[in-house]
């Protein structure tokens, strides 16, 4: 139903913009051509996303349950996930999801075709989606088929969730049934291709998709500062607690981050006090946890597990 709602609101906004022009070009005109009519971008679903992780978990629960049950289950999975990045990957994920989703409106159009998907991308972003476009209209349409088909999977490794093939196969139990009947398809015949084909892909699909290293810079720098006014605010609260009670936390803390982050997963799992704990309280301690040094590394040769490589059609 949202689909269809959806696509009567986009003819209804094309006719009245196909309207407005030709009215503008037939009546005389005062002062100079017509001005091109300015649309509203709608939200996307990146924006919405940022919406439900701005709220405290009470509104978030609320929010979720006017949703259908699939939809539901998948945006508490990507919910999950971002809660637990950094600020910086946060937003890195969050503007690489808004990228993906800006670029597959017009992809798969004629370039004679995208003026009107343009529109619906914010403004601040069609400068560069059109480089982008660029550089995809260069590509060979076998070249484009391959990249398109492998996007879904793609996007797990751009975004830094998974590092090899042999991760993301370890991991494909935790999405839902969808995504995870069609990545295993997509695994399957990536690794019937050989590394020259793999790389060839994944290079043109990083071009398209992904992020320069300016982009990466611009967040790490909001992010940075976000994240210090919340490590203002909760050192503040903890300044307010009784000398006991400060260090009661403070001796907490310690114990929490010198657990791996296996450990520290598991703690938040099942402790119950911090299940009750509300959202807001929850970022400032992570927020907390994190400014606190990390340990040493581990000395030379310690430990050492050897990373698959990403390009890899072998067991």
């Amino acid at each position: 139903m949202r689909l269809l709602a959806f696509c009567a609101l986009f003819s209804l906004l094309v006719t009245t913009t196909i309207t407005c022009t030709a009215a503008q070009s037939s009546a005389p005109s005062l002062s100079g051509p017509p001005l091109p009519v300015n649309l509203p971008v709608p939200p996307s679903p990146v924006d919405r996303l940022r919406e439900l992780l701005g709220l405290d978990q009470e509104a978030r629960t609320r929010e979720l349950a006017k949703k259908p049950a699939t939809s539901r289950r998948v945006i508490e999975s990507s919910l999950k996930e971002l809660d637990e990045l950094t600020p910086q990957q946060q937003q890195v994920r969050l503007r690489l999801m808004e990228l993906r989703w800006e670029m597959s409106r017009v992809l798969s159009q004629s370039p004679t075709n995208r003026a009107v998907s343009l529109m619906f991308i914010r403004p601040e972003d069609r400068d560069l989606v059109r480089e982008r476009l660029k550089y995809w209209d260069q590509l060979s349409p076998d070249l484009q088929k391959a990249v398109l088909e492998n996007e879904s999977m793609l996007s797990y490794f751009i975004s830094g969730q998974v590092r090899s093939t042999t991760e993301l196969t370890n991991r494909i139990g935790d999405f839902p049934l969808s995504i995870r009947t069609n990545l295993a398809k997509l695994m399957k015949q990536w690794a019937e291709l050989t590394p020259d084909q793999q790389h060839k892909i994944y290079d043109n699909f990083r071009e398209v998709f992904g992020l320069d290293p300016k982009d990466r810079e611009k967040i790490f720098r909001q992010a940075s500062l976000q994240e210090g006014q919340q490590m203002k605010t909760v050192l503040q609260s903890l300044r307010k607690m009784p000398p006991k009670q400060q260090q009661q936390c403070m001796d907490s803390l310690r114990k929490f981050t010198s657990m791996t982050a296996e450990e520290r997963a598991q703690f938040l799992r099942n402790a119950e006090r911090w299940q009750k704990m509300p959202e807001e309280d929850r970022k400032k301690w992570r927020t907390l946890v994190r400014a606190v040094p990390p340990l040493p590394p581990l000395p030379p040769g310690y430990d050492q597990t050897p990373q698959k490589p990403f390009f890899t059609n072998q067991p």
